[in-house]
């Protein structure tokens, strides 16, 4: 019988989308706030208030998404006779997937980006590399995954 194995798991991706996006509406913001050429005067203070806008929500979506993924939260998990894990990256959602029920397992990867996929019935899990602690904990993660599938297709 298989031990059962746990890998913290975090998704950093949409923490850096808020952050670049927030930085692109707060540049457009404050060049907007300075250049009053490109508004007609009328509408500097709704870009005003926007700039201010931005300066406040901003940083609270940041430190709300980073509180959220700091959080003891969610895990992947193999145990006898399954995977318990979120089918990607920004879902809180948990699938448990039957190791005799996976069709593929397969790692892409493109640029720096390295991701495990698992294809089961009708649907694929996508775990990204940054999403664990380490290089070294998705290695385990692939290789005692690859184990456990094939333990139970020659057992099945």
């Amino acid at each position: 019988m298989s031990e059962r194995l746990e890998f913290s798991y975090r998704s950093w991706g949409m923490v850096l989308t808020v952050v670049c996006v927030g930085v692109m509406i707060f540049g457009f913001t404050v060049s907007s706030f300075f250049d009053t050429h490109i508004f007609p005067a009328e509408q500097i203070g709704l870009i005003r208030a926007l700039v201010v806008l931005n300066l406040i929500v901003t940083p609270l979506i940041v430190w709300w998404l980073y509180r959220k993924e700091t959080r003891a939260g969610r895990v992947i998990v193999l145990d006898a006779d399954a995977i318990h894990a979120p089918p990607h990256g920004f879902s809180r959602q948990i699938l448990r997937v039957p190791y005799d029920t996976i069709e593929r397992i397969h790692v892409t990867q493109f640029k720096s980006n390295t991701s495990l996929h698992i294809t089961h019935p009708g649907k694929e899990i996508g775990i990204p590399r940054s999403g664990l602690e380490s290089d070294g904990a998705f290695n385990q993660l692939h290789a005692e995954l690859m184990k456990r599938v094939q333990e139970a297709q020659d057992n099945g």
